[in-house]
């Protein structure tokens, strides 16, 4: 099927996702915002699952496809572990439904740019953005970044994190465009080697009175 776009309305739930991704190959541009995904229970889909519940984007939904766009649906709660992982995703902006996004849910997306991340997200997996080589800009309103979020996205310049408690491990590691990060008022922890050959060229803690905590190596290199 060479379809390059799709509006989907309705309901949707694994099968489709799974039918898209290994049928729809060219599609480039996907609109889900008038679309509620269902719960499935079935044959073995996908990852071999048989069960999958509703308003959560499935495990590896995504990865690998021609997927350069997507509008997501406004009842989303959960994007699942790789769901994007090493599409051609060029930008994302999270619905304010979500609540968690899942281990390495857009690791390795080469051609993502930017990424908005609501305040309702309060579960980011690890390695979720890591090696987004042109991820440039990160809106986040999460208190915690888990490890290696977004390591090795070596065109990092711009975080935006007004409410951050914790910065994981290796969070930001490798993120050698990144030169200048404010730290929130609100931190308390940064973990071993979190932004370890960074670019950073100077670090200003004056107005984060509740840090704690600066894990090893956490600006080595």
């Amino acid at each position: 099927i060479g379809e390059a776009s799709l509006v989907v309305s309705g309901e949707i739930n694994a099968a489709d996702f799974e039918f898209i991704a290994e049928k729809m190959t060219s599609l480039t541009s996907l609109d889900l915002s008038g679309a509620s995904i269902v719960a499935y229970s079935g044959n073995p889909i996908l990852l071999g699952r048989t069960d999958y519940v509703a308003n959560s984007l499935p495990a590896y939904a995504f990865a690998g496809t021609s997927i350069e766009s997507i509008a997501l649906p406004n009842t989303l709660t959960a994007i699942e572990e790789g769901a994007f992982s090493t599409s051609r995703l060029k930008s994302i902006s999270i619905p304010s439904s979500v609540t968690a996004i899942g281990v390495g849910a857009f690791s390795n997306c080469d051609e993502l740019t930017s990424v908005t991340i609501p305040s309702t997200v309060s579960s980011l997996g690890s390695h979720a953005f890591v090696d987004c080589d042109k991820l440039a800009t990160v809106e986040l309103g999460v208190t915690t970044i888990n490890a290696s979020t977004f390591a090795r996205c070596i065109s990092l310049k711009s975080v935006t994190a007004v409410s951050l408690a914790e910065i994981g491990e290796n969070a930001f590691s490798g993120c050698g465009a990144l030169e200048e990060f404010v730290f929130a008022s609100s931190l308390k922890t940064i973990g071993n080697s979190a932004f370890q050959a960074s670019g950073l060229k100077s670090i200003d803690f004056s107005a984060s009175e509740s840090l704690d905590s600066i894990g090893a190596w956490a600006f080595a290199k």
